[in-house]
């Protein structure tokens, strides 16, 4: 079963254990990483990329920790949480975006180090943000060296005619 944890010394911050088996670490909404790629260094976005992304788009990195989490849980996940030096990066995180328009981008590279995502799979990942997109409308885009799964939310417009076996207007 899906559950979420918060991270006490992280703020803003959710582990989320996902109905996949997988299990990830959400930051705080409007961080993306920069150099040195820990924690510590997770930032605003700058004016550019702003720009670049459109106005009113949030950020929010999710890592997948289900390895660490299973192999290194005595061993210092907790710490490196706390002392903020888990690693987020361009290569081991997956970039969801929050569009004004209500849609939502799981965006990551293709690496050696990361599981590709099917569709379950994005959702969770978009669900692990904050973002239930389960039963929208999905596409994949594959831009150079990555994979963007765009979820669409229904739109519902203003319902005209009648009804078939009566003839009564619909609305």
């Amino acid at each position: 079963m899906a559950r979420y944890e918060p991270i006490k010394h992280w703020p803003g911050s959710m582990l989320y254990h996902a109905s996949n088996g997988r299990i990830y670490c959400a930051a705080p909404r409007g961080l993306i990483p920069a150099d040195p790629y820990s924690l510590a260094a997770l930032r605003r976005p700058s004016p550019e990329e702003t720009r670049r992304w459109g106005t009113g788009v949030v950020p929010r990195m999710v890592m997948d920790v289900t390895n660490s989490m299973k192999t290194a849980m005595d061993k210092g996940m907790d710490a490196a949480i706390r002392n903020r030096t888990l690693i987020v990066a361009p290569w081991n995180a997956y970039l969801v975006l929050h569009l004004p328009d209500d849609r939502v981008v799981v965006a990551y590279r293709i690496t050696g180090e990361m599981p590709r995502l099917d569709q379950a799979a994005a959702t969770q990942v978009a669900i692990a943000a904050g973002y239930d997109v389960g039963g929208w409308a999905v596409e994949l885009v594959r831009p150079f060296q990555g994979e963007d799964w765009h979820f669409s939310p229904p739109r519902f417009g203003d319902v005209s005619g009648t009804w078939p076996e009566t003839g009564a207007p619909l609305s």
